[in-house]
């Protein structure tokens, strides 16, 4: 848990340090550089900027002097994309490293059959090792979860190998919260696959393309409303990043990566309040050529900031109702 809040707290000082190279390389005045809300832990005060710890790191900001808005437009476009284009590069760079080194992957060795489950009924035992799905060969834990995902509840046969010996069985998954499942956990075991230099290079541009979307589709979904038990909130990322660090630092390490992509859109939502907002309104004040007044943009950031607590209670709930479910 406490591995994870502090690798939220890093993709944070990423983000944050990106708006403020980009601002000081611009010559945009800083009067203060913080991570973390609420009162300050450590500050040090340097080249006309104070840089503050606080102590409740969720979140953090740079802070521009009043003249940040009569900046010309593309300054500011740039200075507010410094900070998800940091996020980005950082998703790209563990990707590619990750899969230079070879991700830790669960292999489909089972480590524990819940008693009355599907797999238990068909005399699934500790131990056992799923080979194959539907006579589909698999080594890994995710291939046999999606192979059994695929059937959407139909019976799957699983060729099974215990001790020295191999058996097939039919089992017929249960739904729970949307999710087939057979009721078994995964022993622990795992494989990787490293790959060379350059075809690290083409997964991490891959993975980080296919994250990116991913993200965007999570918060159209978030916009719509969907059923609140798709969405993955603040207390399952702390259960997900828990689980990543005890299968091994590389898995926790890939999992921060893709945290760091969801910050990319997260944050590039077009709301005022957001780095996606400024750029929006520097936008269209190219486009008019006619600057937005600042008593609109206020209403505009107040108005915003109430639909970002909303979307962040929204997704809290759900994290609370897969809690109690």
């Amino acid at each position: 848990m406490i591995l994870t809040i502090l690798a939220i707290a890093f993709l944070i000082l990423i983000h944050e340090l990106g708006h403020l190279i980009a601002a000081k390389y611009s010559g945009v005045p800083v009067p203060e550089f913080s991570i973390g809300f609420g009162k300050i832990l450590v500050m040090k005060e340097l080249g006309g900027t104070r840089y503050c710890l606080r102590w409740l790191l969720l979140g953090g900001y740079v802070k521009t002097d009043d003249g940040f808005q009569d900046l010309p437009p593309l300054t500011r476009i740039w200075v507010a994309l410094a900070g998800p284009g940091s996020n980005l590069l950082f998703a790209f760079v563990v990707f590619a490293a990750v899969s230079f080194i070879g991700l830790p992957q669960l292999t489909t060795k089972i480590g524990q059959v819940f008693p009355e489950k599907p797999a238990a009924k068909a005399g699934l035992l500790s131990g056992d090792r799923v080979v194959a799905v539907n006579g589909l060969p698999i080594v890994r834990w995710s291939e046999m979860t999606a192979l059994v995902t695929e059937e959407k509840g139909r019976a799957v046969r699983l060729k099974v190998e215990r001790g020295q010996g191999a058996y097939e069985v039919s089992v017929v998954p249960e739904n729970e919260g949307k999710k087939w499942m057979l009721g078994i956990k995964a022993s622990g075991e795992t494989i990787s696959t490293p790959h060379g230099l350059l075809g690290s290079i083409r997964n991490g541009i891959t993975l980080m393309i296919e994250q990116l979307k991913s993200s965007a589709e999570l918060f159209q979904r978030l916009v719509g409303l969907s059923p609140v038990l798709d969405v993955l909130g603040p207390l399952q990322i702390v259960k997900v990043g828990a689980e990543q660090a005890n299968i091994g630092w590389i898995s926790l390490l890939f999992f921060v990566a893709i945290l760091s992509a969801n910050f990319v859109i997260f944050n590039l939502l077009p709301l005022p309040v957001l780095d996606g907002g400024l750029i929006a309104i520097a936008l269209v004040e190219s486009a008019t050529g006619k600057k937005i007044s600042k008593r609109v943009q206020l209403l505009a950031t107040k108005i915003s900031m109430a639909a970002v607590i909303a979307l962040m209670s929204f997704v809290f709930l759900s994290d609370l109702l897969k809690l109690v479910r």
